[in-house]
């Protein structure tokens, strides 16, 4: 009996010294969204909490560490709920962060580490890390021509391109194609499809014939820029024809049947293939028998 009373008494003491349940400690999650952009972009960091004490206030600091050693930190408060959960969003790059060393922007290629340090109420340092990376490279596709195509001189082609970056399409770039000469055309935005850009190039009537290697290069106000892949076409000859061909009688009216001695005026067009006019040169003009033998070869001149 005594014994039974000894450790009853015993575990009465070891109960009033033991001390009162201590809460665990809370549970930060870190996201950021999305987790890659083009140069010059923002993203949503987001730093949520569980486990904490209820609507107890908490101070935490965001540090961003940039890939060439740039960084920069903003501090945030927030006040748990009576579940003891909280959290606080912030937008980087914003003016609430301050440079401890670079700039406060998304300006260099790379990944970008975000981490999360508790300050208050009680400073146990870092909670929660993530990264995000910067891409400052634009996808730029040629969707047209194809590969391989002929193209008369004169003729008009029309040279189509993609412009993208890691988000999605982008509708604020400056593209620019090549000529065959070497010079080059911008690209105009097509309406109603976002990151399409296209042109009607005319090839001219004297451009080199052969290969032209058609690149397209895309750059927007953020710094971002790409080049295509390269397509490569053939600029060939635009064949001649003659059009509108009738012959006139001394009296200028349009005749098929001459009296012997009467002048013949012959007048026709020529164009080219692509469907412009020649406007300049001679052309040799041949005049055959009823037996089909030639009897006199006249220049003709082009006549305004």
């Amino acid at each position: 009996m005594r014994h039974q009373l000894a450790l009853a008494m015993l575990l009465s003491v070891l109960a009033l010294s033991l001390p009162e349940n201590v809460a665990a400690a809370p549970s930060y999650t870190l996201t950021v969204d999305p987790s890659i952009i083009g140069c010059g972009g923002s993203v949503l960091i987001s730093l949520s909490l569980s486990g904490g004490t209820n609507n107890q206030d908490y101070s935490v600091t965001l540090d961003v560490q940039k890939p060439d050693g740039g960084r920069a930190v903003t501090s945030r408060s927030f006040r748990t709920t009576n579940l003891g959960s909280g959290s606080v969003p912030v937008l980087y790059p914003h003016s609430s962060f301050t440079a401890l060393n670079g700039t406060v922007q998304t300006d260099v290629a790379g990944v970008y580490t975000v981490i999360a340090n508790q300050t208050f109420p009680s400073n146990i340092g870092i909670v929660a890390t993530n990264q995000f990376t910067v891409s400052c490279q634009l996808t730029v596709v040629i969707s047209g021509p194809a590969s391989g195509a002929l193209v008369e001189r004169g003729r008009k082609i029309t040279i189509s391109a993609t412009v993208s970056d890691p988000i999605g399409p982008v509708s604020t770039a400056t593209v620019r194609a090549n000529t065959p000469s070497g010079g080059e055309v911008i690209l105009s935005q097509t309406s109603g499809t976002p990151g399409a850009y296209s042109i009607d190039y005319q090839v001219l009537l004297y451009d080199i014939l052969g290969t032209w290697t058609i690149q397209v290069e895309a750059s927007d106000p953020r710094g971002n820029s790409g080049t295509s892949n390269a397509v490569a076409v053939s600029i060939v000859r635009s064949e001649l024809i003659v059009d509108a061909f009738a012959v006139y009688n001394s009296m200028g009216v349009p005749a098929a049947d001459f009296s012997p001695g009467e002048t013949i005026y012959p007048f026709f067009r020529i164009r080219y293939s692509s469907g412009d006019f020649l406007v300049t040169g001679q052309h040799r003009v041949s005049v055959r028998d009823p037996a089909g033998a030639i009897v006199a070869n006249l220049t003709a001149v082009y006549d305004s």
